[in-house]
Parts: structure tokens; sequence; C-alpha cells
């Protein structure tokens, strides 16, 4: 196989006005074939592998349009949890998992000693109360013991629960809500490093993986007025 045979693929990729994810995606696929023919004496030696242009990233935020339709056809117990997923930046896993010994209202705060990074933090994971999310939890009517938020069958939600109300309404999954939390607070020109903090991240590169940095909100997003 001639050596520049990937990148004469990459070119012909290009010419048939394939998206850049995709060619990315079959480049690598025929790269690990080649290796593997390589590795098992089919030939000689691998192709160059072209470099190949980014892919562009959708955004991963919700429009306010979009959020407003969303929340207006939920179910009272899921809208409490992703609404608060919504205006703090929790990690899902963080809201579904989150109990009422961990909230600590009059400072305005959650903290959880167990988190997806505190193998690398050393530290308790805060989630910052904001303002409406203080509405949601001191709007509970309930008994504050055990999960803070609770399904209709009286049990904490589940990661699967959680994807499919959303499923239905045409998001992807909670995360959304989170992303969609780090990009306005971006757009409103809140410190990078400020944001990686909101959001538990020990790293800013995963900020801007988040978030894609393109779409610009005109007006203080419902959420949060």
């Amino acid at each position: 196989m001639p050596v520049d045979a990937l990148e004469k693929y990459a070119r012909h990729l290009h010419d048939k006005k394939q998206a850049a994810r995709t060619i990315k995606h079959k480049i690598n696929h025929a790269a690990r074939v080649c290796r593997w023919a390589v590795e098992h004496g089919y030939m000689p030696r691998e192709p160059r592998k072209p470099k190949l242009a980014k892919p562009m990233q959708e955004p991963r935020d919700v429009p306010k349009p979009k959020l407003a339709e969303v929340f207006a056809d939920l179910p009272k117990q899921a809208e409490r949890i992703l609404a608060f997923i919504l205006v703090t930046g929790a990690r899902p896993n963080e809201a579904r998992s989150l109990k009422w010994s961990d909230v600590d209202l009059e400072r305005g705060v959650c903290v959880l000693p167990q988190h997806k990074t505190a193998s690398a933090t050393g530290r308790p994971r805060s989630i910052y109360l904001t303002n409406p999310a203080m509405k949601i939890l001191k709007s509970s009517t309930g008994k504050r013991i055990g999960h803070v938020f609770l399904s209709r069958l009286k049990t904490p939600y589940t990661a699967s629960g959680l994807r499919s109300v959303l499923r239905r309404r045409g998001l992807t999954g909670p995360y959304q809500l989170r992303h969609t939390f780090a990009q306005h607070a971006l757009d409103q020109q809140t410190p990078i490093e400020d944001v990686a903090k909101l959001l538990g991240h020990t790293d800013l590169k995963q900020v801007q993986v988040l978030c894609c940095f393109r779409r610009k909100w005109s007006f203080p997003p419902w959420w949060l007025v």
C-alpha cells in the first residue's frame, strides 16, 4: 500500500463533502486496519496518517425557547431536580444522590464528601446554591431526611429515568442542563477559573470541552430572573 494512501483517502472523502467528524472516524478506522495488517505481516509498513481538520463541535447548551418548552411540560417531581441541575451546574449524579444531610441552607452550599473527583482533589465537592436553587430546596414540603429529590414513587431518581424524561421532550439528557449553566456563566463574563470551580472541575480544559463558546445570550435566561 502506498505511503500516502490514507492521505488520498482523506482527500477523496473531503471531495465527497463528508463531514469532518465522519472523515476522522473513517481515517482512524482505516489506520487501525493498516496497523493490524503490519503487525500480522500482511503489509510492510503503515501509510502516513494525515492531519485532519478538527470537527466543528455543536453547541451543547439548550436555547431559551426550548428550555421553556421542556420545563413547561415536566412532571412536578422531575422539574425540581432538573431545575436544580440547571441553576447550580451540578452533575446529574450529584443531584440524584444529594441528601439533606449534605445541605447547608444557612451557608448556601451543599457539601458532598463522596463525588466524582474526590480522588483527584482530596476535598469534598461544594455545590454553591444560587437564589433559584435555594428556592427549590426551601419549597420542599416533606421531611428533610434522606434524599432531597424523590420520584413520584418516593424513590431516588435513576440516571436512565432522568434521561428518559428529557429524551421524550427532545433533549439528550440532564447533562445538557449542566452544559447550559456553564455556557451561560461564560457568556456573562464569569472567569473560566470560577466556572471550573462551580462545576467541580480540576482542569480548565474540561470546561473548554464542556462548552463551545459560540452561542451568546442577549438577555438574562429565565431560570436566573
